[in-house]
Parts: structure tokens; sequence; C-alpha cells
């Protein structure tokens, strides 16, 4: 680097070379030059500043700085600008340039934002002072920067605000209703008129300071705080009160007095007295009374409404009665109408006992009637009484008693009816007029077939079980009725009154039969004994050298056709007999 000592010049006295805040800081024959370096006087030119470019012709030209280097003097660049203290390619003088941006030390760029390095964005209120903004210019804050000092007086509230130009702007802003809190700052809620400011009141409801509102506007109950001086139902109205069944709230129509809901309670709501309630209700904008009968109910104990139900007679009018099993007042009844007790019945008429129905009159007997009627009458003949139909079982006969009304002197009379073969039906009050069972029958009968009870059968007639005989036996062996079970193969009760014995000889059990014994075939007959009921065996004729004929049952074979040894009886051989057979005929055996 070319400096003034190479060419051996020492200009300034100093504590730095060639540097000068003053003429001072220059040796004699130099000058302070603008540039804060001092410079060789031109020749011939008194002591003071002098000479411009004398020296600068003396520098070697290639011997100068390259841009970016440091200087303090345009004639140390070669570019011939000493820039911000380096050598820069251009003059660099604009607003918000710089020659030493960090890493374009030397070129001339502007200076980055938020920064001023020469002071070019200094404001009239150092409070509004700006930065560069990056691009070559200047960039003031605005109004959202405070400034200055800030007071409160009057519900007004001063204060300054940077106008973006670098000046602050001094400005009053209403503090919305409330008074000053304090020498700076307003108040945000209320509790009293007092931190208001006139026109505006203090609303309670949200502790706002509100100026007076159009009707309509909710204003809780501060009637101040409305045009019209008048808060009803919540709103600011055009009335001072509104009457019953109007209102100043009704949506869509706030502001001025409007009807209600038709059916709302108004008046003294619902009451009620002697048996007829009254309800008092919104119509149209009016309080409308509308009345109604209780009856068959009476009005409840508040005299509110009418009773709903009961649970006594009291809670009904004096036209009904109060039925307990389902709580209801129901009307009373006339004469004739069933009843259960004398409250149910008009007045003037009692509950008969007999029948269960109002009339005038008490009847006493069970044959008289009030039904349908206004006084007792007898009841129609052949009308059950008493016991009603009762019939009873006697065994060989079954009778049927009959209670019922005479029809003319309101008695009850009985007459019995006989039953015939029959007994009495399973329900006791009536006779069976058919038969399905012998019991269905007196003792003397059974049931037949046709479903009529028939006389049972004497002994020795025929049976088909033991209860169609008087006897009551049936005899399995003969199907007649007897005396007793014939069941003997050798008794008999056909045609008898009795069991007796067959006759002796009389066939029994299989009859003839030939039977195969261990000694000896033989044929046999079954005979009764005629004695003693008993069936034993009677000898018809030997088989002698045969056994039993298997193909019949009381025959013995005769030969032993093919050689058939077991044909023949024991100690005997089945032999062809050449004497017996026939010429022609197969061979014939014999058992000999």
């Amino acid at each position: 680097m070319l400096s003034w000592a190479v060419l051996g010049v020492t200009a300034c006295t100093g504590e730095t070379p060639n540097y000068c805040e003053s003429q001072e800081d220059c040796a004699s024959g130099y000058y302070c030059a603008p540039t804060k370096t001092c410079l060789p006087r031109e020749a011939g030119v008194p002591d003071g500043p002098g000479g411009d470019a004398t020296v600068d012709a003396a520098v070697d030209l290639g011997a100068r700085r390259q841009d970016g280097e440091s200087c303090q003097a345009d004639s140390q660049c070669k570019s011939t600008f000493c820039v911000d203290g380096v050598c820069c390619d251009k003059a660099c003088s604009g607003t918000c340039q710089s020659c030493v941006v960090s890493g374009s030390e030397g070129t001339c760029q502007f200076a980055a934002a938020t920064t001023d390095p020469r002071g070019d964005c200094k404001g009239a209120d150092s409070d509004c002072d700006g930065s560069c903004d990056g691009s070559g210019a200047c960039l003031f804050p605005g109004e959202e920067t405070s400034c200055g000092a800030v007071s409160c007086t009057g519900g007004v509230l001063t204060s300054g605000a940077c106008d973006a130009k670098g000046t602050c702007e001094q400005r009053d802003e209403s503090c919305g209703g409330f008074a000053c809190k304090n020498a700076n700052s307003c108040r945000t809620t209320c509790t009293l008129e007092a931190h208001c400011v006139a026109p505006a009141s203090c609303d309670l409801a949200d502790n706002s300071c509100k100026s007076a509102q159009a009707d309509g506007t909710p204003c809780g109950t501060n009637g101040a705080l409305c045009t019209s001086g008048y808060c009803v139902d919540g709103v600011c109205c055009a009335s001072a009160s509104c009457p019953e069944c109007q209102a100043c709230n009704i949506s869509g129509k706030e502001g001025s007095c409007q009807a209600v809901i038709d059916g709302k309670s108004c008046g003294g709501g619902t009451s009620c007295a002697a048996g007829t309630a009254k309800v008092e209700s919104c119509v149209a904008g009016s309080c409308v009374a509308t009345t109604s009968p209780c009856a068959p109910y009476a009005c409840n104990t508040l005299g509110t409404a009418c009773a709903p139900n009961c649970a006594d007679d009291t809670s009904c009018a004096s036209t009904a009665y109060c039925d307990t099993v389902d709580s209801q007042c129901k009307p009373k009844r006339a004469s004739g109408e069933t009843c259960a007790s004398d409250i149910e019945c008009q007045a003037g008429l009692q509950c008969t006992k007999a029948e269960g129905v109002c009339c005038a009159i008490a009847c006493g007997g069970e044959c008289e009637t009030c039904a349908g009627k206004s006084a007792c009458t007898p009841k129609a003949a052949g009308t059950l009484c008493g016991s009603g139909d009762v019939c009873t079982n006697g065994g060989s006969s079954s009778t049927l008693t009959h209670y019922a009304c005479d029809g003319s002197a309101g008695t009850c009379q009985s007459s019995a009816i006989p039953c015939g073969a029959f007994t009495c039906a399973a329900s006791g009050d009536a006779c069976n007029t058919s038969c399905t069972q012998h019991s269905h029958c007196i003792s003397t009968h059974y049931c037949g077939s046709s479903g009529s009870c028939v006389p049972k059968r004497a002994n020795g007639t025929t049976c088909a079980e033991d209860g169609q005989c008087k006897s009551g036996i049936c005899s399995t062996g003969e199907s007649v009725c007897c005396d007793r079970q014939c069941n003997g193969e050798c008794e008999s009760c056909s045609g008898k009154a009795q069991c007796t014995f067959k006759a002796a000889g009389t066939t029994c059990a299989a009859g003839e039969t030939c039977h195969d014994y261990a000694t000896e075939s033989k044929v046999e007959s079954s005979e009764c004994d005629g004695s003693s009921g008993s069936c034993h065996l009677v000898l018809v004729k030997h088989c002698l050298n045969y056994k039993c004929d298997t193909t019949t049952t009381n025959e013995c074979l005769t030969n032993c056709n093919y050689g058939n040894q077991t044909l023949c009886a024991s100690g005997y051989t089945c032999r062809y007999n050449p004497i017996s057979t026939p010429i022609g005929v197969l061979p014939f055996y014999t058992c000999d």
C-alpha cells in the first residue's frame, strides 16, 4: 500500500500519521483536507487550506489502493472514491447506501434492513427514528408506535403516535363513555354513574358505560340507558309500562308493547268455587276469563282447580259418587240401575240388598224386584229363588228340587221333579238327560248304546259287562248275568238264575285228542264229571304200535311210510311190508 512515508512526506503532527481533525494536526506546509487528511499546500500559496490536485498528481496512479481497502482520501483510491473508510467503486452518496456491507466491501450496496449506518433515517422526534428498509429508503414507525407524553382529562385520552414520516403526532381518543381512571388512562368497567361521562350511563348488567339506547335495545332494569328513559321487560321501551298480556320484548317487535302468546296465565290465573273452575289467560293481548263446570268432580281443596280424581265423595259433585276402585267420580244411579251402596243412588233412592239396584222403596223378599222400576213388584213366575235348582241322588231314584217365585205374592216356592232313570248332572242343578257311562243312570239301570238308561238284566240273560246285570256280575265264560263268575269249563249259568255244573259226559276243553305219552300214544276225550265241575280225560282208544297222527288232533297213525322210524311207538321198528303193498302202489311200511 502506498503511503506518504514512502514519498518521504511527513505531514501530520497528531497521534495518527496523515489523519487530522483540525489544522493543528498538520505540519507546516500542509493543510487538513475535508477528507481528514493532511495534504501539501500549493507552491506560492500562503498558510491556510489550499490546493486540490497538485499533491494528488504527484502520487503514482499505479500505487493507489483497490476497492475495499481502507482509505482516508479519494486520492488514495484507484476509483478516486474513498467512502465509509474504504475505497469504493462509486461515490455511493445516496440515502441508505453503504460501501462496507458485509461480504461486499468496496461495492456500493443498499444498507441492510433495520440498520442506519450513516444516520440517514433520523426522525424529527427521537421516538419516531426510522431505519433503512434494505432497498435504499428509510422506513419510519407508524401510529402503532406511541410517542411523547400520555394524559387523560374529562374522558378523553391524549397520546402521541408516530406518523410513519419520523414525526410524533398528538391525538385525542374518547374513553368510550368511561371516565378517566387516572391522569394517563381510561376506566374499562363501571359500578357507579361517576365512572361514566354523560350522556353515557353505567349498565350494571355488564358493568359497561353505554350511551342512551334506542327502543328495543337491552337495558337490564336501567332506564337511564334508554333514549326514552323507560326500561321495560329488559329492553328500552317507548312506554313506561305495558298492560297485562303485553310485553316490550316480543321477538322481532322489541321496543313497543305487543301481545304475548295466547294462553299465558294472567289475572288470578286459575281458581275454583262452587263446582266451577275459572281460568284467566291471555287472548290477543287481553286477559280473558273462561269458566267450566267440574261435574262430576268438585273443586280441589286448594280452590285452584277441579279435583282430578277422588279418594272419597268429598271430591265429587253432589250428583256423583267416588268409585274407589279407579278413584273416579261417577254420576249417581237412577232408579232400577245397579248399585253397591246407597251413596251410589240418586237423592231419594236406596240400594236394595237383594238385587243391588237403586229403588225408592227397599224390596224385602227375593221374589220382589225394583230393576228398571221405581218401586218393588213381584218377580215373574218361574224366576229362580232360594237355592235355585238343586238335584239330589238317591240310589234307585234322583230328584231335582226347583225353587221359583210364585209370580203374585212375591214368595219363593219349591217343587220336586223326578229325574226318571237318570241321575243328577255334575253341576248339581239339573238331571242328566242322556248317558255316556253307567253312573249317569240310577242304580237299577245301566247306560245303553243309544245313550238312554235301560233296566239292568236278570241272571241268565246275555250281557257284555258287569254293569248291565242286576247281580253286577256278567259271567265271562258265557257272557250272561249270573250270581257268580262261572269260570270253569264244566259250569254254566245260561238260562239259569245261578251257576250250576254241566251234565256228566259233556265235552270240555279240546274234546277228543291224541296224546303221545312216554310209554304209549292214545286218543282221549275231555268230559265233565257232572259233580265237581271238573273236566277230565276218558280213554277212547290206544294207538298200539304207532304214535299220534300230527296232521289231525284226534287220530293214531296206521303206517310209517318211507321208513320214518319216528312215527313208531317205543319198541317198534318201521319196516317195508310187501304183503300190505298193492301192485302199482308206492311201498308200504308198518311198525312191527
